[in-house]
């Protein structure tokens, strides 16, 4: 038999493992960089399936619980979660674009050390936003609007766009609030949301409340981050007629062109008006003829207009209903 060889003893001054490769948590009396007067306690970093949070010394922060067994180590463990799962803050990837580490213990820049100040996101928010299933180069379009309420009308827009653009989903983005709308006749947002999920029944349609997870109020703030969370995805914008007549008084319509690509359908006494309209005649050059080229349009802006057979629902005229019959 061979002679079994005898481990050296490792000086204590050098650490290997999980010890080593990821950075300890800042010692008390550091300050974290990411807000003021906090005193070396970790700010919110929120992971709900782990529930790695509780309550820290300062009132502005959050920081890791202190885990059985691990001690003052409990930042050991974020870089294994983030590993399984990416934290997406700020509309980065934190785990992909990580600065460098430096190589002595508590190194700065590495992902283990990303803080996020309680006053960009709330107590009880979490910074990671879940997307919709869809498969890499795919066609989605995206239908934004408050559907207060739902009706018909929403739901033959969405279809003929789906198989005019040759769409391989649509997402029904239900707004919290529309800027440009009276909060008071908005009806609650879950009410909306579930109403909505039962007018859009089809296979290729999904109703999610991704604007509520991004706490985006304009409509141009949603698109740079949604084109941030899937770059692999084509996106184009779908809307009626009405919204391109008022496109002109959104916030930062022209980025909304620069960003993705546009369908316009027809609305009843709309679609003269738009056409016409301020937004129409500024982008009239781009305007495309054949509205399934329009989704792989590689020069922005671009936009089309779609006919369809006119509906009269109207959710104003459906608001006024119920309130005179209650």
């Amino acid at each position: 038999t061979r002679p079994t060889a005898r481990r050296r003893a490792r000086p204590a001054s050098v650490r290997t493992g999980l010890a080593h490769g990821i950075s300890r948590c800042r010692h008390i009396g550091e300050s974290c960089g990411w807000c003021t007067g906090c005193h070396g306690t970790y700010c919110q970093v929120w992971l709900p399936t782990h529930g790695l949070h509780r309550d820290g010394q300062h009132p502005d922060c959050r920081n890791f619980p202190a885990r059985r067994g691990l001690g003052h180590r409990v930042a050991q463990c974020l870089d294994t979660i983030c590993r399984r799962r990416r934290i997406w803050f700020w509309r980065r990837d934190w785990y992909c674009h990580r600065q460098d580490a430096c190589a002595w213990a508590c190194r700065c820049g590495a992902i283990d050390h990303l803080q996020i100040s309680d006053s960009w996101f709330g107590a009880d928010q979490a910074p990671m936003i879940r997307l919709p299933p869809y498969g890499r180069g795919q066609r989605i379009g995206l239908f934004g609007g408050s559907f207060n309420p739902a009706h018909r009308g929403h739901y033959m827009v969405a279809l003929y766009a789906l198989k005019a653009l040759k769409l391989d989903w649509v997402w029904w983005l239900v707004s919290p609030q529309n800027p440009l709308k009276d909060p008071a006749i908005t009806d609650e947002y879950g009410k909306r949301l579930a109403y909505t999920r039962r007018i859009a029944s089809h296979p290729r349609f999904v109703v999610t409340d991704i604007e509520k997870q991004m706490h985006t109020r304009y409509t141009e703030e949603t698109l740079e981050t949604l084109k941030q969370l899937a770059p692999d995805a084509q996106f184009v914008w779908i809307m009626g007629a009405d919204s391109l007549a008022s496109l002109h008084r959104w916030h930062h319509w022209l980025d909304i062109a620069d960003l993705v690509p546009m369908a316009v359908l027809a609305r009843p006494g709309y679609s003269i008006k738009a056409l016409r309209g301020l937004a129409a005649t500024r982008l009239a050059a781009r305007r495309m003829g054949t509205p399934s080229t329009v989704v792989n349009a590689k020069l922005l802006p671009a936009w089309t207009f779609i006919t369809m057979p006119l509906r009269k629902e109207s959710s104003t005229a459906i608001r006024k209903r119920r309130k005179t019959t209650a």
